[in-house]
C-alpha cells in the first residue's frame, strides 16, 4: 500500500515535501517529469527537493529530456538516490521502483535510528567512564591525603613522645638540682658535725654521678 500525492509544478512539490517533513512523515520517493512548464524543470525541482530532504529517492520519468545523462549526473552528482524511468513504461516497472525504493528508504531510516541510538549509548558509556575516572582520581587523592595525614600524625606522635621524654629528663634534672641545694644547705647548717657532712657529701656524689 502506498499513500500517493501529486503536484503539477515543481514549486508545489517542494512545498508539499517541506510540509511532510515538518509533520514527521517524509516522502520515500518522488517521480519527477523533466518538463513542467511554466515553472521549474525536473532538474531544478530535484535540486530544491534535495535541499529540503537529502535522502529523498528521485525517479526521473520522461519520454524526452533537454539534458543528457552526463549533464544530469554532472549537475546532480553520481549517487544512489537518482534513477531514470523512460516513457513509455509499464505499471510493473513503476511498482518495482515504488516497492524497492520505499524499502530502501525504510532501511536507511532504520539504520539512522540505530546509528543515533548507538551514538547515544556511546555518549552514555563515555559519560559513565568519565564519572568512574573522576571517582578514581578523587579516591586516589583521598588515599594520598590519608597516607599524608597518617605520616604527619606519626611524626607528631614521635615529637610529642620525644618532648615528653625531654620534659621527664628535665624534671629529673630539676629534682636533682633541688636535692643538691637541699644537701648543700644541710652541710652549711651542720656546722662541725663531721658525720652529717660526710653523709651529705655521699648523697651529693650519688646525685652528681
Amino acid at each position: 500500500r502506498f499513500e500517493l500525492h501529486h503536484a503539477l509544478q515543481g514549486q508545489e512539490g517542494y512545498e508539499m515535501t517541506l510540509k511532510a517533513l515538518q509533520e514527521g512523515r517524509p516522502y520515500d520517493l518522488a517521480f519527477i517529469d523533466m518538463r513542467m512548464p511554466p515553472g521549474w524543470d525536473g532538474l531544478e525541482t530535484i535540486e530544491w527537493l534535495w535541499k529540503v530532504d537529502p535522502h529523498l529517492q528521485m525517479v526521473i520519468c520522461s519520454a524526452y529530456s533537454d539534458h543528457t545523462w552526463a549533464q544530469i549526473s554532472n549537475r546532480l552528482g553520481y549517487g544512489d538516490k537518482l534513477f531514470i524511468l523512460q516513457k513509455p513504461f509499464s505499471e510493473t516497472e513503476v511498482l518495482q521502483f515504488a516497492h524497492s525504493l520505499s524499502m530502501k528508504r525504510e532501511r536507511q531510516s532504520q539504520s539512522s535510528l540505530e546509528l543515533a541510538k548507538t551514538h547515544e549509548e556511546l555518549k552514555t558509556q563515555k559519560a559513565h567512564a568519565q564519572r568512574i575516572e573522576r571517582e578514581l582520581v578523587v579516591s586516589q587523592k583521598l588515599k594520598n591525603a590519608g597516607q599524608l595525614t597518617s605520616g604527619v600524625s606519626h611524626q607528631i606522635n614521635m615529637l610529642a613522645q620525644q618532648a615528653e621524654s625531654n620534659v621527664l629528663h628535665l624534671q629529673a634534672d630539676i629534682d636533682n638540682v633541688v636535692s643538691l641545694l637541699h644537701l648543700y644547705r644541710q652541710i652549711l647548717a651542720s656546722g662541725q658535725d663531721e658525720d652529717q657532712q660526710a653523709a651529705a657529701l655521699d648523697e651529693i656524689e650519688i646525685i652528681e654521678a
